[in-house]
C-alpha cells in the first residue's frame, strides 16, 4: 500500500501542475539560463494566447465524473458494451459538444482499495 492516498496524491499533483503555470509564480521564480526573471511582457503575452482556451480543459477532465454518474445511475438490465458507448458519446457531446480529443472510455483509472 502506498504511504500516502490516491486523493491526496492527485490532489497534490493538480497543485503543482497550476503553481508552475501561475503568473505570479513565474514571475518571480522562473528564469532564464543567465538568471534573469522573466520579462512580464512575455508572461502577459503567453496568458493573453492561452487563458481563453483553458475552459477545454476543465471541461474535458468533468467527462469523467458526469460519465460516471450516468454509469452508476444506469439500471442494470440495460448495461451493455453498446450502452457504454452510447453514454460516453453522449457525455461528451453534452461537456465538450462533440468527440474527445481523448475518448471517455481510454482515460485509465488507479486500480486501489480507495476508488
Amino acid at each position: 500500500r502506498a504511504p500516502t492516498s490516491v486523493a491526496y496524491a492527485e490532489n497534490q499533483s493538480m497543485f503543482l501542475d497550476s503553481l508552475v503555470g501561475d503568473a505570479a509564480w513565474r514571475g518571480r521564480y522562473a528564469r532564464d539560463r543567465h538568471g534573469n526573471i522573466v520579462p512580464w511582457e512575455l508572461l502577459e503575452e503567453e496568458i493573453r494566447a492561452t487563458k481563453p482556451y483553458e475552459v477545454f480543459e476543465l471541461r474535458r477532465m468533468l467527462c469523467v465524473p458526469y460519465f460516471e454518474k450516468a454509469l452508476y445511475e444506469l439500471p442494470e438490465e440495460e448495461l451493455s458494451p453498446q450502452k457504454l458507448q452510447d453514454l460516453a458519446l453522449e457525455v461528451e457531446t453534452f461537456c465538450l459538444g462533440g468527440l474527445a480529443p481523448r475518448p471517455v472510455l481510454s482515460i485509465p483509472h488507479i486500480i486501489s482499495d480507495e476508488s
